[in-house]
C-alpha cells in the first residue's frame, strides 16, 4: 500500500523491527508454500501457443461480430461485467444475448494486450472507432470464465493506447 516500515509499524502496533521480521517471515512462506493463483495456473497450463490461439480467435470472432463463435470460447458459467455499471451477464446464453443484441449493434475493432499479467483488450467502438473499452479476460483451463470491461476513460489512460 506504499506505507513506510515506521508507518505500518505504527498502524498494526508492533516495532518497526518487529514488522520487518514478520514480512520476511511472510514472503519467505508465500514462496515456499504458497498457491498460484487460479489464473496463474490456467496461463501457465495453456502455455505461450495455446494463449496465442485463444486470443488470435477472440480477436477473430470479435471481429466478425460472431456471437456464436464467441461463446465457444468461455466457460459455461462465464461472467461479463462492465465496472462501475451494476449490470453483468453470467453464463454463456445471457452474455451471447447481450452481445448480439446490444454489443454487437455497431462495429468494433480490438487490440490484444495485457493488463495485471492477464490477457485483455483495447476495445473500439465504431463508427469512428474510438477507444470504448479495455477488457481484460480471466481464464480457467483454455476457457473464458470472466470478462471485465473498463469503460471509464480514466482507466483508459494509464495505458499507452492511442484514443482512436
Amino acid at each position: 500500500l506504499g506505507f513506510e516500515a515506521a508507518e505500518a509499524a505504527e498502524i498494526v502496533g508492533a516495532s518497526v523491527a518487529a514488522l520487518n521480521s514478520a514480512l520476511q517471515r511472510a514472503r519467505q512462506t508465500m514462496q515456499e508454500r504458497g498457491p498460484a493463483t487460479s489464473q496463474q495456473v490456467a496461463l501457465r497450463d495453456l502455455g505461450e501457443a495455446g494463449e496465442r490461439a485463444l486470443v488470435t480467435a477472440f480477436v477473430d470472432a470479435w471481429g466478425r461480430s460472431d456471437v456464436d463463435a464467441l461463446v465457444k470460447l468461455l466457460a459455461e458459467d462465464a461472467r461479463f461485467s462492465m465496472p462501475p455499471i451494476p449490470t453483468w451477464f453470467a453464463g454463456r446464453a445471457a452474455i451471447g444475448r447481450f452481445f448480439r443484441e446490444r454489443v454487437f449493434a455497431t462495429p468494433w475493432r480490438i487490440v490484444p494486450m495485457r493488463a495485471s499479467a492477464q490477457p485483455a483488450f483495447a476495445c473500439y467502438q465504431g463508427p469512428d472507432f474510438r477507444l470504448g473499452a479495455l477488457n481484460v479476460v480471466t481464464l480457467r483451463g483454455s476457457l473464458i470464465a470472466e470478462t471485465t470491461g473498463f469503460l471509464d476513460p480514466a482507466v483508459h489512460a494509464r495505458f499507452l493506447f492511442p484514443d482512436r
